[in-house]
């Protein structure tokens, strides 16, 4: 399996790393899951190429919403509306 970082909203997997202090990794994992591919469909990629891939939203406001999603017992996925 191969991840394709250009997908990947680097703001969001940084605030989602921090939500295993809540004893929630599946923050990060579900900013990565869209993203992991086999290894065969992707040209070679590296976290450099999440550079310039960001939300609107800072990591500490993304950090700030997902502590909020997590309180409020959302049960879809943070940032997903469906």
């Amino acid at each position: 399996m191969a991840v394709n970082w250009a997908g990947i909203d680097a703001s969001a997997a940084h605030a989602a790393r921090h939500m295993s202090v809540y004893g929630r990794p599946d923050y990060l994992a579900d900013q990565l899951r869209h993203a992991v591919h086999p290894a065969t469909e992707l040209a070679e990629g590296r976290l450099a190429t999440t550079l310039g891939n960001r939300s609107l939203l800072d990591s500490s406001a993304h950090f700030r919403a997902m502590r909020d999603h997590h309180r409020a017992a959302v049960m879809t996925p943070y940032g997903r509306t469906g």
